[in-house]
């Protein structure tokens, strides 16, 4: 009889402490990690608005991993273009497919991705998680479609019927709410959830760094200044915890995959 209140206690304490170490929304455990795969110095001047320092801040090259039940899902999918890495002077550059592979993750079993724009840092290896779905803004993919670059990415794209489009928002598994914003570029997007009583937000280059939220000064370089002008101005005023996917914090590290929550 002991023996048996000794294994339901022991029993008990193992799932508390797999409570402790997860966060569960909607009874699924949710994980999300900052995929860091380079760095570099930024002029000031397209980082905010209005700035004629000519000084520069350190960037960041970041995309997102989430972990969500047993969905895989990337926020944005970086890129491997050594031409756009020589341009933009980035250091310490490695695949972000790379990286996500050395941490047991497979290109494909990414279960969905998520664009939040289509410049090359963010869409750049989109061809290469073929078993992916893929949530864009009707905006954004059209402005793809009208460019001259990325190629690979736009054929992969316009011939996938696993592209999901949408005008002003989606929700992805009732947790994940895709907003169009509009302001770094036409049909650029964030992705807001909420946990226990918190709110939570990806800003894409919505933000660059976590500088132009704190001190409210919308980005320098933007399709529509009013439009980011108002995201800005409401993230400043809120109490939203953020996700930024150029932080000058991942700069200073030579971390690859960091768990940035829970």
């Amino acid at each position: 009889m002991m023996f048996r209140r000794i294994i339901k206690l022991l029993l008990i304490f193992t799932a508390v402490a797999a409570l402790n170490t997860e966060c569960f929304s909607g009874g699924k455990p949710l994980k999300i990690y900052a995929v860091n795969y380079g760095k570099s110095d930024f002029q000031k001047r397209f980082v905010f608005q209005g700035d004629k320092s000519g000084g520069t801040v350190p960037f960041s090259w970041t995309c997102y991993y989430i972990e969500y039940g047993d969905r895989k899902i990337l926020i944005d999918t970086g890129f491997n273009d050594m031409k756009m890495v020589k341009m933009f002077g980035i250091k310490d550059f490695k695949d972000p497919v790379a990286i996500l592979k050395e941490n047991g993750i497979e290109a494909d079993m990414i279960t969905d991705v998520i664009i939040t724009h289509s410049h090359f840092d963010h869409i750049g290896n989109a061809h290469r998680f073929k078993n992916a779905a893929f949530i864009i803004s009707r905006d954004e993919l059209a402005e793809l479609n009208k460019g001259k670059s990325m190629g690979e990415v736009k054929k992969f794209l316009s011939g996938n019927k696993n592209v999901t489009q949408f005008d002003e928002s989606h929700m992805l598994y009732d947790m994940f709410n895709i907003k169009k914003i509009g302001g770094h570029t036409k049909g650029s997007s964030v992705v807001f959830f909420k946990y226990d009583g918190a709110e939570y937000c990806f800003t894409s280059d919505e933000a660059y760094v976590g500088e132009n939220v704190t001190m409210n000064l919308p980005i320098g370089s933007s399709f529509n200044p009013g439009n980011n002008r108002k995201f800005v101005d409401m993230l400043n005023k809120g109490n939203y915890k953020l996700f930024i996917f150029h932080d000058t914090k991942y700069a200073g590290t030579k971390e690859r995959f960091i768990k940035v929550f829970p």
